[in-house]
């Protein structure tokens, strides 16, 4: 059907009435005029609303709701005041039920819709308890004055009282930054383990510009404080240049029995309670390793690798940023295991050096950045024929592209489970276990 015959019906600043007869992946209702689609924000399936067009092309078009006829059940009230500004927790609108279910029909969507995988089936997905105060992570952006996130697609700065997917002592920093001197602050990025909290003050300045001793007397659960020095104008949001100014410049964090080290720059999952729910799906799917060789690949500081080489007879983990490799190798030696090996490369040059020198693995287990695997790097897998493998992804969409270039080689996929890792956004964390066929 050609759509742009509608354009003369369909407007921005029209108001029309529609039934939302679908969901998209990220969680926004699609309804239908006369054939055309029109996506509308904080909606669900079967509510019928009154809805204001914000925008429409010759394709679609985008609505807010305005007045609601018929409202789902599954429906719920936000516990955010700034919801429907702030571009964080998505799902907000969404019983917490719902969006388990939602969420394993996104997975199964992608793997249908991109990877062509028509019979695969998702396992149930594993929710948390208690979806609130999760995060050991958060960055706060700072501008004209103001603290908070940012809107949804934008760089506008969306203040708030309170986040209830933060830990509550962030909130309460948070508040006394507002009332201080913050021209010089780009970002403020906390990093929280065990019961020490991390303080990053992200910024183009490099002496510090801040009253530490007043913030260390009224935080005291503050373990250490870092100046990052980051004079440049880039989407990324901490710098190279790390500065302590208190404390030890990192913090610690135990997961399954093993303490990690964790610096400013990295990665380490954002969720605790559910890192080690997938983490024992990891060695689930691993089964017996005794006498094996492991590849972990993206390995950050480590934690899988620790994780894996208990029974193990070695791990190999691979990881592009120095500082999280340093990490992970202080980890090693302080949790006393010595049959992991950490390289500091590109993943997808390194498995081809390995490759080369005729270094094979029993089992490989990869766990990329939402772009998902490197094409280099999943033909070099395929040549190696390993024997198992198991991959963690944060985006199932990528994901379904991988597995679909393993599979029309010579693997098979024998099991995949999603885990929320992000209650109240659109964002799912699944694990896959492939085999040679």
């Amino acid at each position: 059907m050609m759509y742009n015959t509608f354009m003369d019906k369909i407007k921005k600043n029209q108001q029309h009435k529609v039934k939302i007869l679908d969901m998209t992946h990220e969680g926004t209702g699609i309804a239908k005029i006369d054939g055309f689609p029109v996506f509308v924000s904080n909606t669900l399936t079967g509510e019928l609303l009154d809805i204001h067009i914000i925008k429409a092309n010759n394709k679609y078009a985008v609505a807010k709701p305005l007045k609601f006829y018929q409202k789902s059940k599954k429906r719920t009230e936000p516990f955010c005041d700034v919801f429907h500004r702030c571009g964080g927790c998505d799902l907000q609108h969404i019983k917490y039920e719902e969006q388990l279910i939602i969420k394993k029909q996104i997975v199964e969507s992608n793997l249908q819709r991109i990877g062509g995988f028509n019979d695969l089936l998702v396992d149930e997905i594993i929710g948390m308890e208690k979806p609130y105060n999760y995060r050991n992570k958060a960055q706060y952006p700072v501008n004209e004055g103001k603290i908070g996130f940012y809107a949804k697609k934008s760089h506008t700065i969306i203040e708030h009282d309170k986040c209830l997917v933060q830990d509550e002592r962030v909130t309460k920093i948070i508040e006394y930054f507002k009332n201080q001197e913050i021209s010089h602050i780009k970002h403020l990025v906390f990093r929280i383990g065990d019961d020490k909290l991390m303080l990053i003050v992200v910024s183009n300045n490099r002496k510090p510009f801040f009253d530490i001793e007043l913030l260390i007397a009224t935080f005291p659960f503050i373990t250490t404080i870092v100046l990052n020095y980051h004079p440049n104008e880039t989407n990324v949001v901490l710098g190279k240049e790390n500065i302590t100014l208190y404390g030890d410049g990192y913090i610690t964090d135990q997961l399954l029995e093993i303490s990690y080290r964790i610096s400013p720059n990295s990665f380490y999952q954002v969720n605790k309670v559910q890192t080690e729910k997938l983490y024992k799906k990891v060695i689930e799917f691993a089964g017996d390793t005794k006498n094996k060789t492991i590849f972990d690949l993206y390995c950050g500081i480590g934690t899988i690798s620790l994780t894996m080489a208990k029974d193990a007879k070695k791990v190999i983990g691979i990881e592009s940023v120095i500082e999280a490799v340093n990490d992970a190798n202080i980890n090693m030696k302080e949790n006393s295991i010595d049959n992991c090996e950490f390289i500091c490369n590109k993943v997808e040059d390194e498995i081809i050096n390995l490759y080369n020198d005729n270094i094979i693995a029993d089992i490989v287990i990869v766990d990329p950045p939402r772009k998902g695997c490197d094409r280099v790097l999943l033909d070099t897998i395929i040549k190696m024929n390993i024997e198992k493998m198991i991959y963690v992804s944060c985006d199932s969409a990528t994901l379904a592209r991988d597995l679909k270039i393993l599979c029309d080689e010579n693997y098979k996929v024998l099991n995949i489970v999603a885990i929320d890792m992000f209650p109240h956004t659109k964002h799912v964390e699944t694990v896959t276990l492939l085999e040679l066929k």
